[in-house]
């Protein structure tokens, strides 16, 4: 497919996690892996891999993993409007589609570090690309941290080389919900979800200077339980480090 080599993510989350009492963040060098499932509650495939999600959860500390569940839309056709679904979330797995060469989108998928993609069903291959992902050498920085000033909080990257632009990305989530399915292929069902995506939205450009994006206002939406602000290059490329932020200790 043509892909471009993995770049590292680094994980720079002291600050914040300090004030939660959360287990310390890795050292600096350390890579953290980001993992996208793109799931439906009116796709009766999708119960497996949202499973996995939840196991992924759980390993998220120990295992420098950041796991997000984009629900989508494109099945409610079949019965059932998914709780989650929009525009924005389905968006964002169409634009995947060019940089892995496919034909159409479908469920569940998992998307690795914006650099792989396999089927959410193959809890083998999952894990297999997960680990792949995790031994992938170093190849430039990208790391955001949190940069508290007096007119507010910000968010910030320093210079690093960057061959083209990335975007940098807030996605906010929920940490959990059951759902009562009440018609479509699971009807019948009560599903479990973990780290289900509710807003995602693109913050702005960073062409390797530094830069301060402001997180003032809305962007922290004490509606929601967490965030993650993710760098990624230009085009839906591989992602280059990711930031968890609990957004309770911010507000």
């Amino acid at each position: 497919m043509g892909m471009t080599k993995r770049r590292p993510l680094l994980w720079a989350l002291a600050w914040a996690l300090a004030i939660a009492g959360a287990p310390a963040p890795a050292s600096a060098g350390d890579a953290v892996t980001v993992v996208e499932l793109f799931t439906s509650q009116g796709c009766n495939a999708c119960p497996p891999a949202d499973a996995l999600l939840i196991d992924l959860a759980a390993m998220q500390d120990t295992d420098d993993l950041i796991v997000l569940g984009f629900h989508v839309n494109y099945w409610d056709y079949l019965g059932w409007a998914d709780t989650f679904a929009d525009e924005t979330t389905t968006d964002r797995q169409r634009a995947y589609m060019d940089p892995f060469a496919l034909r159409s989108v479908y469920t569940p998928q998992i998307v690795v570090d914006g650099a792989a993609q396999i089927p959410g069903s193959d809890r083998g291959a999952v894990m297999e690309a997960i680990t792949a992902a995790q031994g992938n050498a170093m190849i430039t920085a990208a790391t955001p941290t949190l940069n508290p000033q007096e007119d507010g909080l910000y968010l910030k990257l320093d210079r690093a080389a960057l061959e083209g632009e990335a975007d940098v990305w807030i996605v906010l989530y929920d940490n959990l919900h059951d759902v009562e399915v009440l018609r479509g292929e699971n009807a019948g069902t009560t599903l479990s979800y973990v780290n289900v995506v509710r807003r995602f939205e693109r913050l702005g450009t960073w062409n390797g200077d530094p830069i301060d994006f402001s997180l003032e206002g809305n962007v922290l939406d004490p509606a929601f339980d967490n965030c993650v602000v993710i760098v990624q290059m230009a085009g839906n490329g591989p992602i280059l480090g990711a930031l968890r932020i609990h957004i309770a200790d911010n507000n």
